[in-house]
């Protein structure tokens, strides 16, 4: 009798034993899963979650031509006007803020033009804005050839009539963010299929929040705010050109779409551009090195060449209404380019 009470103690101590090492199994399978998956989001971003405005100091040089002028650690900021100090110290820090952003990034990314500070040009009014170069009805443009940014003022500042504009000033900063990333991008320019370097411009503009904040903590909720706003923030539906249309433009073929579209529809192939670039930052190691060999190629260019680019329109334009819809955006496609 009394061995048979032991060996019953001793199937129980046996069967505890396996509990308990089945448990320490199981928490070292799920602490394995974590830390791989903050392996692969540190892979992502080399970033922080937030990332708050970096330090800015402005320093006012002599002025040359009529215009004044201020340095910031990377750029040059001219106007033929005074600026009222909050107002350029929050276009200076956005400014400088995304330009620690896109260099710290494990991407590529980083490509300015020539020489210590590039130029960002500001002009208080549209009429300035367009005589020196800016791009009619647009709050700022990137002019490659001239390596400069221009900024419409009346868009930015506090202290000015915003000369129409139908965005909040907040969307107006994500328009700089937008830019900055070109400027950032330079060397790439023309070389990329648009649809990359426009999608990293909207993607960046994105994590944007306010005044040279950005928050990484979750893209895609970023993405779909992003996209409702600019649409109707109570309808998840999302009107964006298709993805066949779109994927072999270059610079001049991306402009020539944007003079061909109304300037209500216009948004709808930088929409697109921004989910493409989604589907290759976020979706494996495959697609994301197919955009870190193309960043690649383009910085090992010494001429100038466009470089092609192969997207499967119907199949990527599917897989875009599948991952989206169940996070609050209904991808629409023109009628007679609807993916299958």
């Amino acid at each position: 009798m009394f061995a048979k009470v032991a060996d019953e103690k001793k199937i129980r101590c046996f069967r505890q034993a396996e509990f308990v090492i089945s448990c320490r199994m199981l928490l070292k399978v799920f602490l394995l899963q974590t830390m791989i998956a903050l392996c692969a989001a540190q892979s992502l971003h080399a970033l922080p979650k937030q990332v708050a405005p970096v330090a800015v100091a402005l320093q006012q040089q002599a002025g040359e031509n009529g215009m004044l002028v201020w340095h910031t650690a990377h750029y040059r900021i001219t106007s033929p006007t005074e600026i009222k100090g909050e107002d350029l110290k929050r276009i200076a820090q956005i400014a400088e803020t995304i330009t620690w952003v896109v260099k710290n990034e494990t991407l590529p990314l980083y490509a300015p033009p020539p020489g210590e500070r590039a130029l960002i040009a500001i002009y208080p009014d549209t009429k300035q804005y367009e005589a020196a170069g800016g791009y009619a009805g647009t709050a700022g443009s990137y002019e490659p050839r001239k390596s400069c940014l221009f900024l419409n003022g009346s868009y930015y500042f506090e202290s000015a009539p915003r000369a129409g504009s139908r965005l909040t000033p907040v969307h107006n900063e994500d328009l700089l963010v937008h830019e900055m990333v070109h400027l950032c991008m330079h060397r790439y320019m023309g070389r990329l299929p648009a649809w990359v370097a426009e999608g990293f411009a909207e993607y960046y503009a994105c994590m944007h929040t306010r005044a040279g904040n950005f928050s990484f903590a979750n893209p895609e909720m970023s993405i779909r705010d992003h996209l409702r706003d600019r649409y109707r923030r109570d309808d998840p539906t999302v009107f964006v050109r298709a993805v066949a249309e779109i994927a072999p433009l270059h610079g001049r073929a991306w402009l020539d779409l944007m003079a061909k579209l109304a300037e209500k529809d216009r948004y709808q192939a930088y929409a697109i551009a921004l989910l493409m670039i989604h589907y290759h930052l976020h979706g494996g190691e495959v697609r994301r090195g197919s955009i870190v060999a193309l960043l690649e190629e383009a910085a090992k260019q010494e001429r100038y060449r466009p470089i092609s680019y192969a997207v499967d329109g119907p199949v990527v334009g599917a897989a875009l209404q599948q991952f989206w819809k169940p996070r609050g955006l209904q991808i629409q496609y023109p009628v007679a380019d609807k993916a299958p």
